[in-house]
Parts: C-alpha cells; structure tokens; sequence
C-alpha cells in the first residue's frame, strides 16, 4: 500500500505549483517581520505562506471546506478557482479536481478512464478508499485514514493521537492507530457501541434514582412506601364501597339537574294536551238533519230556480254524510287518543317526582356526598402516585439485570481485546526496537517506550496507545518523540504493510537546533534504505545556519518550494475573514 503526491496546482495559477518527490520534501518558508506588520497581523500572516499550501493539498483530499482555511480567504478572490492534485495511489495515477464553487463535488479522473463527477464527498471518499484497500475494507473513513497522515501545526504535536485542532472523539483518534498494529476495528465499533449502551443506561438509572428520592423517600425505603400506599388503597376502596350503597351515584346533582329538565318538558307537553283536550270538548254537539227535510227543500228550490241549482241531491247528502263523519272522528278517536297519552304523561311525570325525591333526600346529606367526594378525590390521587412510583422503581429495577448483561459484555469483548495485544507483544516489541533506534540517532540514548493498553477506568474510552520519553514534558522533547513515532510508523517492519508510507508535518521541527540537525540527519540515512514520501514545512532560519554544516544533506535537492514575503503561496495579498 502507498500513496504518493506527484503534483499541485490550480485552474487559474492563483497559487504556486508544487512538484513533489520521493523521500523527504521541504516547503521553506520565511517569517514575517513583526515590527513591520504589527502583532495582529504578524500572527496571522506567520503561517499563511507555508500552512496554507497544506491546506490546498488537503483540500483536494477532501477535507471539508469550512475546516480550511481556504474558508478564511474572501470568497470572491477564489470563487472561480479550481484545484488539482496529481497523485498516485498503489499503481493507480489520478487527478482529483476540486473547485470552491462546487467544493462539494469532486472530480476524479484515472489514468485513461472517464473523470467522474460526485455528488457528495462521501462518495469520492469511498472511491478512494476502494483504490487503497484492494483487498480488505477496514472500518475507516477516508479523512480518519489520512487524519495522522497529515498533521497540521495547531495540534501541536504533544500527543501522538492528536492530529489537527478540530476537537473529535478518543475512538475516531485511536482506530487509524490500532489499524497500523493491526488490531481489529470492529471490535473496537462493537466495544465503543456496548460502551455506550452501559452509558445510557447508567444515566437512565441514575435519573431514575434522582427522581424517586426527590419526590418520595430513599430508594432503601421506597418498598415499605409502595406496600403502605398499596394499604391505604385498600382501606380507601372499601370506604367507598360502603359510600357507593348509601348514593346511587357520584354524580348525584347532575343526575337531578338531567330529572328537573325531564320534569320541566312533560308539563309543558302535559299542558298542551289538556288544551287539545278541552279545544275538542268545546266542540258543539253533532246536529243531525234530517235526510226527507232535505229532499223537500230541494224539490221547493229546483222549481223556480231552474238551472241556478245543479248539484243533485245524492251530492248534497253525500257532504253531509263527510261532516258528520269529521265530528265523531274528532269528538271520538283523537279525544280517546289525547287522554291515554295525557295519561302516560302524568305516569311519567310521577316516577320524575319521586326519583327528584330521593336525590333532594340524598343532598340534604350533605356531609355523606362531601366524605364521598373527598374520599374518591384522595382515592384517585393515591392510585396516581401508586401508579407512578410503581413505574418508575420497577423501571430503576430493570435497569439493574441491562446493566450486568452489558458489562458481562464489555467483560467478554475487552478480554478479546486484550488477547489480541498479547498476540502482539512480540510486533510491539520489535517496533519499540525500531522506535529506541531511531530515537537513540536524534537524542543519543534509548530512553522512549511505546504501549498498546486496555483502560477499564475512563468511561468513555478504552484503549490508549502510550508513547513516553525522557523530559517528555518539554515543547521541544515532545514534538521530537512524534516525530519519532510517525517516521516509525511509516518505516518499522510491524507497521508498513499497513500505512501508505506518505507523511505531511506542518513546522513540526519547531524544536532546538540540535534536535533538528540530528532529525534531519536521520532522514537523510532513512532515504538511502527505505521508501516514502515525507512533506515538510520548515523555517529556512533554521536550516541556513552555521550548524548546517555539520550534516550532509542536501536543502536545495530537497526544496521543492520556497516562500518568502515576496514569493507567496497565493499570487494575490488578502487578509483573513473571521
């Protein structure tokens, strides 16, 4: 596995190409001169020539946009700028196109095929994490690979799983680790996963816990609450039930608020029927007439009316048959008909009076409704809290038996975890061998160790990878030790099969003239018998100095870019937006 940087460069030439090569690679650059920028100024223009050439290089490998301080430039001196980055990945020869309009969507050619154009970055990032694992797929994203690839310098270098300044979590530092020792990642996902299961519910317990002693009592006594509350339930129910005998209802009012509204409408229909009532006996009685007086007088008036009369008699008789039939329907039927349901009415209007009685009977017990009431109002509280007290602690109690299968859990896969390092001690042995050799070159002595450790006492992590030297505690020892262990990591038999043998350091060397010689020195012997590409930023105070000439290594071989406060990284001045 390798990756190698050929080539950067932009669309419109806004800013210096760089052309890499094997082996180590300086980026020189040059300090500002603060009494003449100003201190502001001088802070911020410090590292602009040099820091921003890495985050070009990064940027083309997909580092999210606004983590750059690309981001920083005025959008509108880079708007239409376009980046390119030549490189080569095993034996694949690439571009990969990025552009500040469109940061989000890559293009990325291989030799002699189509460019593709993503969609999103997660997309091209999968593409090439397919062109560097060709036969196994590790449980790493593209940016958590390359996180200790590339460290920039406000990470500081104090500690060999802290890459850059962004903050992130233990496990995302540690897993690009424990790849390089070849260590099983998704066991630690599947650690990581249980760990925060035990987490949840450690916080759920202890929520729990919180919640029944400030509203109850101490969670030792809240049994002997649940059984006194259960009692008083009981004895409450059984008042009730001798309450319940003695009213027919709770609800006794309104039941006789429903009574009088019955009562108030059957008088009023109890009214109007007596009126229909007396309306048909106010009635005249039926005169019944007589059929032959009829006929006489009809036979008196066709005499000498002649044609004035043309109703027949048989007509005549017949109407009068219809009236008198009218008036014993009305006077007969509908009357008997109006008095049965008078009748009804009055029954049902007698059965409301005596129900209205025994509730007014049962009110003016005031003090037994009023018990009753109260009795069911605390009866209904006290299930509330029985109800809620029950939940909560049967829920705390369950928590209990999740919490031992969890950490039965945990037990198991740490223990797997440990075996594996014990599988290893022999490859972390002969990698602390190759550590103390290099270590003994820049610092002349042995005194750096390296361990691969389980952690059973911090909550949310559980692996750590310990690197200490002598005197660790200085800036400069400090940034030498990680110096150390990347180079190691990049060129130690146990390692290599799983790193990509590329390195970019931002001005790691800020550390004493010796041990920058001495380190210097060492990449030069390293670059006879081993292959890799390492890209460093270097202040060029550092290297032309009268101490240079006790090494021999060649700067202006090595150079591959000088930048000066004349000769930026970017063709343009600009000061950084916040």
């Amino acid at each position: 596995m390798y990756i190698k940087l050929v080539k950067v460069y932009s669309k419109n030439n806004s800013c210096k190409e760089i052309e890499f090569k094997d082996w180590v690679n300086l980026i020189l650059w040059e300090k500002s001169d603060k009494s003449l920028l100003g201190e502001k100024k001088y802070k911020k223009t410090n590292w602009v020539w040099k820091s921003i050439a890495i985050d070009v290089i990064k940027f083309c490998l997909l580092q999210d946009f606004f983590h750059s301080r690309l981001s920083k430039i005025p959008r509108d001196l880079i708007e239409d700028e376009e980046f390119y980055l030549d490189l080569i990945i095993n034996n694949n020869a690439l571009t990969i196109k990025r552009g500040i309009a469109n940061e989000k969507n890559p293009t990325i050619i291989l030799e002699w095929e189509e460019p593709i154009m993503f969609a999103k970055l997660d997309d091209a990032s999968e593409y090439i994490l397919s062109l560097i694992f060709t036969n196994q797929y590790p449980n790493l994203s593209f940016r958590n690979f390359l996180a200790p690839l590339i460290k920039e310098e406000e990470c500081e270098f104090k500690e060999i799983t802290k890459y850059y300044s962004e903050k992130y979590s233990p496990f995302e530092a540690a897993k690009p680790q424990a790849f390089f020792f070849w260590i099983d990642l998704s066991l630690l996902k599947e650690i990581r996963q249980t760990i925060e299961d035990l987490k949840k519910v450690s916080a759920k317990e202890s929520s729990l816990k919180k919640e029944i002693e400030s509203s109850w009592e101490k969670l030792k006594d809240i049994p002997k609450k649940i059984n006194t509350i259960r009692w008083e339930l009981k004895t409450f129910e059984e008042k009730i039930e001798v309450l319940e005998t003695n009213l027919a209802s709770v609800s006794i009012e309104e039941n006789l608020a429903n009574i009088n509204t019955k009562l108030e409408w059957l008088h009023i229909l109890q009214s109007n029927l007596i009126r229909q009532i007396q309306g048909i006996k106010s009635l005249p009685a039926v005169e019944k007439i007589n059929t032959n007086d009829i006929k006489n007088i009809y036979n008196y008036y066709t005499e000498w009316m002649w044609d004035a009369i043309k109703k027949s008699l048989d007509e005549v008789i017949k109407f009068k048959t219809k009236i008198e039939n009218f008036q014993n329907v009305l006077m007969g039927n509908k009357l008997a008909e109006f008095n049965q349901e008078l009748k009804e009415t009055k029954g049902k209007i007698s059965l409301l009076e005596q129900e209205r009685s025994k509730a007014l009977n049962l009110i003016d017990n005031q003090w037994l409704l009023k018990d009753f009431k109260n009795m069911f109002s605390i009866l209904s509280s006290k299930k509330d809290e029985m109800t809620e007290i029950e939940y909560r602690y049967n829920e705390l109690e369950r928590q209990l038996p999740k919490k031992r299968l969890l950490n039965a859990e945990k037990e198991k896969l740490m223990s797997d975890l440990d075996n594996i390092i014990l599988s290893l001690s022999e490859n972390i042995k002969e990698f602390n061998d190759c550590l103390m050799d290099l270590w003994n070159k820049i610092m002349w002595n042995t005194s750096i160790s390296f361990q691969i450790k389980t952690s059973q006492k911090k909550e949310s992590w559980f692996l750590d990878f310990i690197l200490r030297a002598d005197s660790d505690w200085s800036h400069s020892v400090n940034r030498t030790r990680t110096f150390t262990y990347d180079i190691a990591l990049m060129i130690s038999n146990v390692t290599r099969g799983q790193h990509p043998k590329f390195l970019i350091h931002d001005n790691i060397f800020d550390v004493d003239q010796d041990s920058l010689i001495e380190s210097l020195a060492l990449l030069w012997e390293l670059e006879k018998n081993n292959t890799f590409q390492y890209i460093l930023t270097l202040n060029k105070d550092k290297i032309y100095s009268d101490d240079w000439s006790k090494i021999d290594f060649d700067v202006e071989w090595h150079k591959v870019l000088e930048l000066t406060k004349t000769n930026r990284f970017f063709n343009f001045e600009y000061k950084e937006e916040d």
